[in-house]
C-alpha cells in the first residue's frame, strides 16, 4: 500500500492570521518521492535521511479551509503524521547529505525546481507555510 501526502500552503494576512492559498492538493506538489516525505517528516524513512522535523501536529493557528480539508480526509480516509514547513525550515535544512551516493537536492530536483519558486511568489518566505498530512 502507497503512502501519499496531502499539501497545501497557507499565507498570513496583515492581522496575523492564515489563509489557504491551495485547496485542491496538487497545486503545489502531486509527487511520490518517499525520500521527500522522509526528509519533510520522517515519513517512510527507509534511506536514513535525517527529517526536517519530526511531524509537528496541525499548526494551532491553522486557517479555517485547512482544518476543513483535514476534516474531510479524517471522516473517509486513515490520515497521519500532520506537519508543517516553512520557508526557513526548507533553506536551514542541509540539502547536501548523502544517501547512496546522492545527494537530498538531487534526490529532491523536481521539488526545488516546481514548487518552491511557485512558494516564493505569494510573498514574503516568512509569511508562506506548506501544511500537510499523509495517508496510507
Amino acid at each position: 500500500m502507497g503512502c501519499d501526502i496531502h499539501l497545501h500552503v497557507e499565507r498570513r494576512q496583515a492581522d496575523g492570521s492564515w489563509e489557504l492559498v491551495s485547496d485542491d492538493e496538487g497545486d503545489f506538489y502531486d509527487g511520490r518521492n518517499y525520500d521527500l516525505f522522509a526528509i519533510f517528516a520522517g515519513v517512510r524513512n527507509r534511506g536514513g535521511w535525517n527529517p526536517i522535523s519530526e511531524p509537528r501536529g496541525v499548526p494551532p493557528d491553522a486557517s479555517p479551509g485547512y482544518l476543513e480539508i483535514i476534516n474531510g480526509y479524517c471522516s473517509h480516509y486513515f490520515v497521519h503524521s500532520h506537519s508543517y514547513l516553512t520557508y526557513s525550515d526548507l533553506t536551514g535544512y542541509d540539502w547536501t547529505q548523502e544517501r547512496n551516493g546522492v545527494t537530498a537536492y538531487a534526490d529532491t530536483i523536481w521539488f526545488w525546481a516546481n514548487t518552491v519558486p511557485e512558494l516564493l511568489e505569494l510573498g514574503r518566505p516568512e509569511d508562506t507555510r506548506m501544511v500537510f498530512f499523509f495517508d496510507s
